[in-house]
């Protein structure tokens, strides 16, 4: 059962023996080689025997265009080796969606560029509900933290004295105060 609703691309010849008729932008990134032998592959590790003498490596932040997560040193190789080819083949692949049009009249869509757009939405968002809300509620926070501080002592300073003494503390009768 065939749904009418789903058009497909044609691709042409996609097969691995070149003669393929994918736009040039999208061959090329598939063309990239990044085996752990190939060219591209090199440079990372150049790189990354940079990262091994630091103590500290920081990570690239979970939003924006960079993967998240990955060194500085990771994140140049990518800038300069991977990304270029990667937006331009995955704007070429959008692109080869969007020109189909649909029986209905709609455009195609490359579902996994609008997943992506929208959890990176929701990233941001989140991010901007957590720090309005620190923003927002400082005082309270501090006022937590203070008091968390003050527990931690006396709960010190308690089971000092526990074990300076050698016994629980003995509870007086009310009359006593009386």
């Amino acid at each position: 059962m065939e749904n009418s609703n789903v058009t497909e691309i044609p691709l042409g010849d996609t097969s691995p023996s070149g003669n393929s008729k994918l736009p040039v932008q999208l061959q090329n990134y598939l063309d990239l080689d990044a085996s752990n032998n190939g060219e591209v592959a090199g440079f990372l590790k150049d790189n990354i025997a940079l990262e091994k003498q630091s103590r500290e490596v920081p990570l690239t932040d979970v939003i924006g265009n960079q993967p998240g997560d990955i060194t500085p040193q990771m994140n140049s190789w990518y800038s300069a080796n991977i990304a270029p080819l990667r937006v331009t083949a995955l704007n070429s692949l959008k692109g080869l969606f969007e020109s189909c049009a649909t029986s209905g009249g709609g455009k195609g869509v490359l579902l996994e560029a609008n997943i992506g757009d929208i959890v990176e939405t929701t990233k941001k968002s989140k991010r901007s509900f957590y720090r309005n809300t620190l923003d927002n509620k400082k005082a309270e926070y501090e006022e937590l933290s203070r008091l968390k501080t003050e527990y931690a002592d006396r709960e010190f300073r308690f089971r000092e004295k526990l074990d300076r003494y050698g016994r629980d503390p003995k509870q007086s009768g009310l009359l006593y105060y009386l």
